[in-house]
């Protein structure tokens, strides 16, 4: 194969908010496009990661993120753009550097741990496939089982373990032979809900003690929310938004990022001479200028349902404890209770608009009842 070329001088992107600083990203994807045949899985991706950072790449099935992370792998070549792993191009539609020599390690969802093996062995294995002798490989295998809180289970068989554990095991794994980039395939899917939560917190411990490059790809959000520095939300094999989990959640920029992370209201608007008018009241232009928004024309906005306050209403009105908050008479429809929190479906007194509000277990209303939403102007997210 022709030595893979490096590339030109030039200034990269900026990254976006909430990435890691550093002068050279450790990986970039450039313009970054995969094709089967007439069918586009990839189209035009442009993304920046820099060293040391968790990125998730987050989107339903087939919005194009195992795709990608496969590209990145070295399991499938692109047919458009490059990418580029500390300023060097591994792959293009021309030429690709092999799996092996691309400094990084992929956990699957099937974990792929050797069966015959004990769980020293499996954490042994990249070691020895290296070369290391054997007290360093010892020692290193020791220190990464502590580290995965496996030390007593070192001579046990996968078989022998549970569906955590075994996840432990291939986490130590790829992290003992200290890989550039770690690549995490679905790598919770098959645990159950209470694991997942467990080991989500694991990968991000693990992730902060070893300071790896990450890149995670899941379709769960609460997965990828609790684990990385930034997520890239992908849509039909382009890239919707890159942000901060938080960023995301509260200022989503398009309709489909809004929909996808948590759930949302959606109120539509349109703008007039001095107000910003919804179904049920307005809001003047004045509030959002404050703000440093302005808009013009219709428009559709993301408002939270836990971005949304209920009171019981009074006969002589409400005065908000904060006088950018405004008090809009509702009336209770629906009432849902999760344990943990109350879900209602109100509906404005004025207009057809609904709105689903989230409330603490001990704020309780019947249906029927006639209350007061408290919302936000600041929290209203405007979206393409």
């Amino acid at each position: 194969m022709s030595e893979i070329p490096k590339v030109s001088d030039h200034r990269a992107p900026q990254l976006g908010s909430g990435a890691i600083a550093d002068a050279v990203p450790r990986l970039a994807l450039r313009a970054l496009g995969r094709s089967f045949g007439d069918e586009v899985a990839v189209d035009d991706l442009n993304l920046e990661i820099a060293k040391g950072e968790f990125i998730s790449l987050l989107g339903p099935s087939g919005c194009g993120k195992t795709t990608t992370l496969r590209m990145i792998a070295g399991f499938i070549q692109p047919t458009a753009g490059v990418i580029e792993k500390d300023r060097v191009i591994i792959a293009s539609a021309k030429r690709a550097l092999p799996p092996e020599k691309r400094g990084m390690v992929m956990i699957f969802q099937s974990y792929a741990l050797w069966p015959h093996k004990t769980v020293a062995e499996n954490v042994a294995f990249g070691l020895r496939l290296r070369k290391v002798d054997n007290a360093a490989i010892s020692r290193r295998v020791t220190e990464m089982l502590q580290a995965v809180k496996l030390d007593s289970l070192g001579g046990r068989y996968p078989a022998e373990l549970s569906g955590g554990q075994q996840q432990r095991v291939a986490l130590a794994r790829a992290i003992v032979v200290e890989p550039a980039v770690l690549l995490l395939d679905e790598p919770l899917s098959n645990l159950d809900a209470n694991l997942r939560e467990e080991m989500r917190v694991e990968i991000r411990r693990l992730h902060d003690k070893f300071k790896m490059t990450t890149i995670l790809v899941t379709h769960d959000q609460a997965e990828a929310m609790a684990t990385s520095d930034r997520i890239a939300i992908m849509n039909k094999g382009k890239l919707e938004q890159l942000d901060t989990p938080l960023a995301l959640y509260a200022w989503p920029k398009t309709r489909f990022v809004a929909n996808f992370i948590g759930r949302t209201n959606f109120l539509d608007a349109r703008c007039d001479g001095t107000d910003v008018v919804f179904d049920g009241f307005s809001i003047t232009r004045e509030r959002f200028v404050r703000l440093g928004r302005e808009f013009s024309g219709r428009l559709t906005f993301s408002l939270r349902p836990q971005s949304i306050s209920i009171e019981c209403r009074k006969a002589a009105g409400v005065t908000p404890r904060d006088e950018a908050v405004l008090c809009i008479p509702a009336t209770v429809l629906e009432t849902a209770f999760f344990g943990e929190y109350w879900e209602y479906v109100v509906a404005l007194a004025v207009g057809a608009q609904r709105l689903r509000v989230v409330c603490r277990p001990s704020e309780t209303f019947d249906a029927g009842q006639e209350v007061v939403l408290n919302i936000d102007p600041r929290q209203m997210a405007p979206v393409a």
